[in-house]
């Protein structure tokens, strides 16, 4: 009989919203996420009794109607030489915190930014509500300004104070300090601080993003540390949290999401490490106190929405598989692919475009065939003669891949219990018995998918499984599919 085991983490395949997950040490060592409340764990919860704590009441949780949260700061918009006691108050935050963003599925609703949100003055949380989105992408850059319906003077007066944005680059030791929500115990979802040197500048591929002007840091961050700032020793704000390598999905596919892989000599590398990204080049993304996306040297893009793909960022048959461009704007579009290594070839400018239909393939689009290999794709959007600005020319990651996933199953039997080791978790597994070899091969229904693995590394089945699988059948199939979509079958004797 084959004996299966209920053990199910906890993530999902269908996420659309970046989470990110990664502890860490005093000692710079990494730290279990299931371990989020140990005390091992290099934060600190803040407490509003202590003075030198008055600084951090502009960091507030964004909480949504049905508990979601991210972290967001009230800012002082730049290089402002008038009162803004009657200025309606920004906060910043990541654009996948944003519940404006038509690249995602909305992540937060019915939002409330909640500052002096501190351990020991439960009863003193000042809660605002949020008026509207006034800018949201995640192209580019990964940022949402939200204006509040309250004023700045009015905030003041509860001493709420904003924070400078720092004019020069992330540098030295960080204090990160946001509200991390996911695995907290129940009562200290409150702002922490951590401490962890600025890293060096990487240029990051995650599931349908390529970022450009990221850094690594080894803050400890986890679900709601999202659009945590980065504060330099001025205690001004230099940059945002914005996503990691999440640890339970480490071993997995790189570069899908919540499994950032840097772009290092061309390739495309897996390092385990949590990013953010500089916030200096806003100070050229404000005129008179106001934020102006189109003043002359703001990397901020005009048109925030990015062209879609429906086949995401991996695909297993450039010659045919249509690209299935879309934007709700555009029906026309422009498009040339880049090797990752190629740092010549550039979305922002104009050298290799070509005009592309949105049922064109990879092929088409990049006049020849396309051999396997990590890419860069550059889409433009327009009408008739009027396309989109180079600087707001969508840059997605491609994964091309061709071939059938490469893996060992075995059943391993220990007395009355018998396991499935697999050796390549980077893949999605689903297994059915049948009575013979061929069988597994016959059909593509009755499959039952692989939730997860034991701690000795054995494939974990939950409950369906259970029911479906009929334990009196001879063989057990396993089948492995690739991100891109490639599949292989192999047959096992239970």
């Amino acid at each position: 009989m084959l004996w299966l085991f209920l053990f199910v983490l906890n993530f999902s395949y269908g996420e659309s919203t970046i989470n990110p997950t990664a502890l860490y040490g005093e000692d710079g060592s990494e730290i279990p996420e299931e371990d989020v409340n140990s005390q091992d764990v290099a934060w600190s919860l803040l407490k509003g009794s202590d003075p030198r704590n008055e600084t951090w009441k502009s960091v507030g949780m964004i909480r949504n109607d049905s508990g979601g949260t991210c972290t967001a700061t009230l800012i002082e918009p730049p290089n402002c030489q008038r009162d803004i006691s009657d200025m309606k108050p920004l906060v910043l935050t990541n654009g996948h915190c944003s519940n404006d963003n038509p690249d995602e599925e909305p992540a937060l609703r019915g939002q409330s930014i909640l500052f002096n949100r501190f351990v020991d003055q439960k009863d003193k949380e000042i809660s605002i509500r949020k008026e509207k989105t006034l800018y949201t992408s995640q192209k580019a850059f990964d940022l949402a300004f939200l204006e509040l319906s309250s004023t700045y003077g009015d905030l003041k007066k509860k001493g709420v104070l904003p924070k400078k944005i720092a004019k020069s680059s992330m540098s030295g030791t960080l204090a990160n300090v946001g509200v991390p929500s996911s695995g907290i115990d129940k009562g200290k979802t409150y702002l922490r601080k951590s401490y962890c040197p600025a890293g060096e500048p990487v240029k990051l591929m995650e599931g349908s993003w390529v970022w450009n002007h990221q850094r690594s840091i080894t803050c400890s961050v986890t679900g709601g540390s999202s659009g945590s700032g980065l504060f330099n020793e001025k205690g001004e704000l230099a940059g945002l949290v914005n996503t990691a390598v999440h640890s339970s999905r480490r071993g997995e596919r790189p570069c899908a999401l919540n499994n950032p892989c840097e772009i290092q000599s061309g390739q495309p590398q897996m390092k385990r490490r949590n990013y953010g990204f500089d916030t200096r080049f806003l100070h050229k993304c404000f005129t008179d106190c106001k934020l102006d996306i189109k003043k002359k040297g703001c990397l901020l893009p005009n048109d925030p929405e990015m062209v879609s793909s429906q086949w995401g960022s991996f695909n297993n048959d450039p010659k045919n598989r249509p690209l299935d461009l879309k934007h709700s704007q555009y029906q026309s579009f422009r498009g040339k692919i880049c090797l990752v290594s190629d740092t010549q070839c550039r979305c922002d400018q104009p050298q290799g475009y070509r005009n592309v239909q949105g049922t064109d393939s990879l092929n088409a689009l990049a006049g020849k065939n396309v051999p396997d290999g990590s890419y860069r794709v550059c889409v433009l959007g327009g009408h008739g003669h009027s396309w989109q600005d180079l600087k707001d020319a969508t840059e997605m990651p491609l994964v091309v891949d061709t071939e059938k996933p490469v893996f060992e199953a075995q059943i391993k039997k220990s007395g009355d219990q018998t396991e499935l080791l697999l050796s390549d978790r980077s893949f999605h597994y689903s297994v059915k018995t049948v009575e013979s070899d061929s069988d597994c091969y016959a059909s593509m229904r009755n499959w039952v998918p692989v939730l997860g693995y034991k701690p000795n590394g054995a494939a974990a089945f939950n409950s369906f499984l259970e029911r479906k699988l009929n334990y009196n059948m001879p063989r057990l199939c396993v089948r492995a599919t690739d991100e891109a979509g490639n599949i292989k079958i192999t047959a096992l004797k239970i």
